[in-house]
C-alpha cells in the first residue's frame, strides 16, 4: 500500500499498472468472466494513460483526486490477493474481481472528469439558478459599445457564474461549442455525438443523457436553442458571440483546444491532453488537412470548414490514438457541401484501433466504405447520413459489437443493408434502414432487428412496391423496447448503373459545386405507381409495446393505416403523417392503439379533407395539432395550429 501522502503521479501510476497487469496474467484463460476482466482491465490500462497525460502539466493533484486514488489503491490491492497464485479458483472470485475491476473503472471515470475540471473564476454576482432569467440577461450586451465593456459587465459574470455552477460534465459538453466560427447555427445531433464519442454521456442510455445535456446547456442561457420552422424540440444550437468568447478563454486556459488571436482554432501543442487538430480554412478550394508534427499523438480531427479536404494517405496510417474523426458536416445547412479529393485513405480505417466516433456526414465521392472497418471495435457511432454516392455497407459492420448509432439516412444509392446488423447488441439508434426487394444479396431483414433489445429509436425506408412488405412491417412490433419509428415509402430512383458509372468518372475531380450539381440530378425519383399497377394491399402496423412516437412519411394509401397494439396498453404520444396520398383518417381508430395520443402533426397532405372537431373525436386526450400545406377545408371548424419561433431553421 502506498503513504496517502507526497508520492509522485508517475510513480503510483505506474505502480497501479503493474499491478493490475500482474493480477490479469495471473488469471487462467478457462477461468469464468476471463474474456470480461480482460476487456475492462484493458479499458482501465487506457483509461490510466490519458490520466496520466492530463495530470503530466500539474504539480500537485487536487484533494478530491487524491481521495479517489487511494480508493483505488485499495481495491487493486485487494484484486491482486484474489489472484495471488496461492488463492482458489472459482465462479464468486471471477465475479468478485469483476466487481473490483468496475469498482476501479467507475473511480477512474470520475478522475477523467476532474482532470478536465476548469478553475473556478471569482463571482461578482449571485449565480442565477433559473434559465429563462439567464437568456434575457443576454439581451443587455447589445446595449454595450465595446469588448472592454462587454467582459466587465454584470452580464459577463453572470456568464461566467453560470458555467462555474455547471456540473463538470456539462462544462466540458459546452466547451466543446467552442471551435465553432461566430454564429454559425450547431446541428444538435452532431453535439450529441461528439459527447457520445468522449465518453461524456455515460454508457446506458447514450441519446437520452445526450438530450439532457444540451437541454441543461439551452436552459442556462449558455447557448441558444435553434427550432425547425413549426417545431416546438430545438435541432440546433449557436453562441452568443461574448459567450464564444468567454468559452474560448477557457478552452484556453484549461487546454481543452488552442486558439489564434482572432479566436480561429488552432491544432494545439503536444501538452494539450486532447491532442486536437483542427481543420479550418477560408477558401474554397482543395485543402491538405495538417496532421503534422506527430499524428501518432492525435486523438481528434475535427473539420470545421474545409469544403474539398485531402489527406495524406501515409500520416493517416499513422492516426493509431484517434477516438473522434470528424470529417462530414456539422452545420445544420444541407447546401454546405463537402466533398473529399482522394477518398483513398479511408481504406486505412481499420488502422485507428482506438476510434469512437467516425463521421462522414454530408461528404461526396464515399462509394463505399474499407472491409477493414470490421477492426474499430471501440467504434460507437458511425455518422454516414446524406453520402449520396454511398452504394453498399460492408459486412464487416456487424463485427462492431459497441455501435450504439448507425445513421445511413438519406443514401439514396443504398439498395440494402447487410446482413447481421442483428448482433449489434447495443445498438440504439439506426437511421435509414433499407427494406430491400433485391434477389442474390445477403440483405439483412427487419426481423434480424427483434434481437436488439437496446433499439430505441428506428427509421425505415421501403419501397411501395416491395414484395412481402407486410410480412416485413409486422417484425417491427416485436422490438420491444422502441420508443421511435420512421417510415417513409419510396416510389423509386430514376438512376440507370451506366448513367450512375459515367457521372462517377466525370466526378474524379475535385470540384465540389459541379459535383454536388451531379450528384443532384441523379437522385430524382420517378413514380413507378401506375394505374395498370397491381392496387396496394391495406396496410397495417403492429406497435411496439413502448413505442411512443410514430412518423409516416410518403403514405401510399389514401386511407390511413390501422395501427394495432401489441399488448393491452396504450403507449403512443405522437403521431405525424409527413406527405403522400392520404385522404382521410377515418381507419386510424380500429386498431385501439391511439387513444393516448397528445400531439398529432398533418403536413404536405394536399388531399386530406378533416375538421378540428373530428380531429378531436379522433384523438380524445389530444393536446396539440400542427395543420400545414394540407387541403383547403382540413382547417374549417377551428383555427389553423401553427407554432412560430424567432430562432428557426426553415
Amino acid at each position: 500500500m502506498m503513504s496517502s501522502e507526497g508520492y509522485e503521479i508517475d510513480a503510483f501510476l505506474s505502480s497501479l499498472k503493474d499491478r493490475l497487469s500482474s493480477a490479469t496474467k495471473n488469471i487462467s484463460e478457462n477461468a469464468e468472466n476471463f474474456n470480461s476482466i480482460k476487456e475492462q482491465a484493458n479499458k482501465i490500462e487506457k483509461d490510466l494513460e490519458d490520466i496520466e497525460t492530463s495530470f503530466s502539466s500539474l504539480n500537485k493533484w487536487d484533494k478530491s483526486v487524491k481521495v479517489m486514488f487511494k480508493m483505488i489503491d485499495r481495491i487493486a490491492d485487494d484484486i491482486k490477493n484474489l489472484t495471488a497464485p496461492t488463492s482458489s479458483s472459482n465462479g464468486a472470485q471471477s465475479s468478485m474481481i469483476i466487481k473490483k475491476l468496475n469498482d476501479i473503472a467507475r473511480e477512474i471515470g470520475n478522475i477523467k472528469i476532474e482532470s478536465q475540471d476548469f478553475p473556478r473564476l471569482p463571482l461578482t454576482r449571485k449565480a442565477i439558478e433559473n434559465g429563462n432569467e439567464s437568456t434575457e440577461e443576454v439581451k443587455k450586451w447589445q446595449k454595450l459599445d465595446s469588448e472592454e465593456d462587454i467582459m466587465a459587465s454584470p452580464a459577463m459574470a453572470d456568464m461566467q457564474s453560470i458555467y462555474d455552477n455547471l456540473e463538470p460534465q456539462l462544462q466540458i459538453c459546452f466547451l466543446c461549442l467552442s471551435i465553432f466560427p461566430e454564429n454559425s447555427i450547431i446541428r444538435k445531433r452532431s453535439l450529441i455525438y461528439w459527447w457520445i464519442g468522449e465518453d461524456l454521456v455515460g454508457d446506458k442510455e447514450v441519446e437520452r443523457i445526450g438530450e439532457d445535456c444540451f437541454m441543461k446547456l439551452c436552459k442556462s442561457g449558455l447557448i441558444e436553442p435553434i427550432y425547425a420552422e413549426h417545431g416546438r424540440n430545438p435541432l440546433g444550437c449557436r453562441l452568443h458571440p461574448w459567450v464564444r468568447s468567454m468559452a474560448i478563454s477557457i478552452a484556453k486556459e484549461t487546454m481543452f483546444f488552442d486558439f489564434d488571436s482572432d479566436g480561429k482554432p488552432i491544432s494545439g501543442p503536444s501538452i494539450f491532453p486532447r491532442h486536437a487538430c483542427v481543420a479550418t480554412t477560408e477558401e474554397r478550394r482543395v485543402e491538405k488537412v495538417d496532421l503534422e508534427p506527430d499524428p501518432s499523438e492525435l486523438r481528434l480531427l475535427f473539420n470545421i470548414d474545409i469544403h474539398c479536404l485531402e489527406c495524406n494517405e501515409e500520416e493517416f496510417k499513422k492516426l493509431t490514438r484517434m477516438e473522434i474523426l470528424q470529417l462530414g458536416r456539422w452545420i445544420s445547412a444541407p447546401k454546405h457541401h463537402i466533398e473529399v479529393a482522394n477518398p483513398n485513405f479511408l481504406d486505412h480505417l481499420g488502422l485507428l484501433k482506438r476510434l469512437r466516433y467516425l463521421g462522414l456526414q454530408g461528404v461526396s465521392r464515399i462509394t463505399n466504405l474499407p472491409p477493414s472497418i470490421n477492426q474499430l471495435s471501440e467504434l460507437r457511432i458511425l455518422d454516414l447520413r446524406a453520402c449520396h454516392n454511398l452504394e453498399k455497407l460492408p459486412s464487416g459492420i456487424a463485427y462492431l459489437k459497441k455501435l450504439t448509432h448507425l445513421d445511413v439516412s438519406e443514401c439514396y444509392l443504398l439498395e440494402y443493408m447487410p446482413e447481421g446488423l442483428g448482433s449489434l447488441l447495443d445498438l440504439q439508434f439506426l437511421n435509414g434502414f433499407v427494406v430491400s426487394n433485391l434477389k442474390g444479396h445477403k440483405a439483412c431483414k427487419l426481423s434480424e432487428l427483434t434481437k436488439l433489445t437496446k433499439l430505441l429509436k428506428l427509421s425505415i425506408s421501403l419501397n411501395v412496391e416491395t414484395k412481402d412488405a407486410d410480412a416485413e412491417l409486422e417484425a417491427v412490433g416485436r422490438i420491444l423496447k422502441l420508443k421511435t419509428l420512421t417510415i417513409t415509402w419510396e416510389e423509386g430512383l430514376a438512376l440507370s448503373r451506366k448513367g450512375k458509372d459515367r457521372d462517377n468518372e466525370k466526378s474524379k475531380k475535385p470540384e465540389p459545386r459541379s459535383f454536388f450539381e451531379k450528384a443532384g440530378k441523379k437522385l430524382t425519383r420517378k413514380p413507378t405507381m401506375t394505374q395498370e399497377a397491381k392496387p396496394l394491399s391495406k396496410i397495417s402496423l403492429l406497435l411496439p409495446p413502448y413505442l411512443t412516437k410514430l412518423d409516416l412519411r410518403c403514405f401510399p394509401q389514401q386511407e390511413a393505416p390501422e395501427l394495432k397494439k401489441t399488448e393491452q396498453k396504450e403507449s403512443l404520444k405522437k403521431l405525424y403523417f409527413r406527405g403522400g396520398r392520404l385522404v382521410s383518417l377515418s381507419e386510424i381508430e380500429k386498431g385501439g392503439a391511439v387513444s393516448e395520443v397528445e400531439i398529432v402533426r398533418l403536413r404536405f397532405l394536399k388531399n386530406l379533407k378533416i375538421t378540428r372537431p373530428e380531429l378531436k373525436e379522433m384523438f380524445p386526450r389530444l393536446k396539440y395539432d400542427e395543420i400545414f400545406n394540407c387541403g383547403e377545408e382540413t382547417t374549417s371548424g377551428g383555427d389553423k395550429a401553427s407554432t412560430s419561433n424567432s430562432n428557426a431553421i426553415p
